[in-house]
């Protein structure tokens, strides 16, 4: 998984490469609050962020798959 591989996920889901990038960024950026921004940080909050858009659709089957399962 790369950051490129997020940015196709979510072009793939509707949005146009520069909404992708800036959604990806915006999620980096949220990672990186509350820190001093060194290299391994951001190292850190691009892995999170490639992460978070990558499993995203997962985490929500699952939680589908929970509400029917207790429905």
């Amino acid at each position: 998984m790369n950051k490129q591989d997020a940015i196709n996920k979510l072009m793939a889901q509707g949005m146009t490469e520069q909404e992708a990038n800036a959604e990806f960024k915006s999620k980096v950026n949220w990672y990186l609050r509350g820190t001093d921004r060194t290299s391994e940080s951001i190292r850190y909050a691009t892995k999170c962020a490639i992460e978070d858009i990558i499993y995203d659709e997962v985490e929500s089957l699952d939680s589908t798959m929970l509400d029917l399962f207790f429905s």
